[in-house]
């Protein structure tokens, strides 16, 4: 029962993160193809017919709870696994929409969309690879949160010796051709 999380929240948690990745969507959508689309249940050995929209929005929120815990995990094990080289690291940001005016989600901020939309609430997303592509850490930001802002946290988080990405020596281009070593 490892952060909390018993044999039915760990079902619905991997059918949650395995269905996002086979069929991304929202829990609505999950929800829809663990029960009626795929046979993961037999694999797994839980009956996802039974499986509540609601433990769905509830076991995402526990995951969203120990998000550092699990990236922290996650990057472990895949070093432990594939002796990565970590030298490099790589940040990339992006943005999405929202449809409606999202009033309870203090993140969802007008910005500049990357998909022109100016008329919807958006959300800035942040991710840290290594070098091979492994994610190392992920991020949202408001949806009006500059690049150059996003940049400088996750540069402090790198260069911070107690962190778990932490980095001797940094070289960041932010635009090709325009490079500081830092």
């Amino acid at each position: 029962m490892a952060l909390g999380f018993n044999k039915v929240d760990t079902a619905t948690a991997l059918g949650t993160i395995i269905g996002r990745m086979v069929s991304p969507g929202s829990e609505l959508q999950t929800h829809d193809w663990l029960q009626n689309q795929t046979g993961l249940g037999e694999l797994l050995g839980h009956d996802y017919g039974n499986t509540s929209l609601t433990r769905l929005y509830t076991v995402s929120d526990k995951l969203l709870k120990h998000q550092a815990t699990l990236e922290y995990f996650l990057a472990d094990r895949e070093q432990t696994l594939f002796n990565l080289n970590r030298k490099i690291v790589l940040y990339d940001l992006t943005n999405t929409y929202f449809e409606g005016q999202c009033a309870r989600n203090p993140k969802a901020k007008f910005g500049r969309s990357k998909e022109k939309r100016t008329d919807c609430p958006l959300v800035t997303l942040g991710l840290v690879l290594d070098g091979g592509g492994f994610p190392l850490s992920s991020q949202v930001f408001p949806g009006n949160a500059s690049e150059p802002a996003t940049l400088k946290l996750m540069l402090d988080e790198l260069r911070d010796t107690g962190s778990r990405y932490f980095c001797e020596s940094l070289f960041w281009a932010s635009q090709p051709k325009q490079a500081a070593k830092t």
